[in-house]
């Protein structure tokens, strides 16, 4: 569910054959940790705050770096497939275009 402003993010992880892998067989590689947080064109923190959707919950944990909650990280090494959050901008906020990072 999103709140006014929030934007969903998700991270997950790809999938594909390696050399070697027989025809038709995809691997689905996990991911164990990442660290998101959004930035402008020129790579500043831009600020807002992520929520973190029940189905991730266990697998993330905030941070507070500019503003509370700004940045999040991995909770642990288990492996990873995908990961949902909500993105809330700044309000205002200071840039047009955000890249998450």
């Amino acid at each position: 569910m999103l709140t006014d402003g929030g934007r969903a993010v998700e991270i997950s992880s790809s999938s594909g054959r390696s050399a070697g892998d027989a025809e038709g067989d995809d691997v689905t590689v996990g991911f164990r940790g990442f660290v998101l947080q959004g930035r402008d064109e020129t790579g500043v923190a831009v600020g807002g705050s992520f929520d973190v959707e029940s189905s991730s919950a266990g697998l993330v944990r905030p941070l507070s770096c500019v503003t509370g909650n700004d940045t999040v990280t991995h909770s642990s090494a288990r492996v990873k497939h995908v990961v949902i959050l909500v993105w809330n901008s700044p309000q205002p906020c200071s840039s047009n275009d955000v890249y998450f990072r």
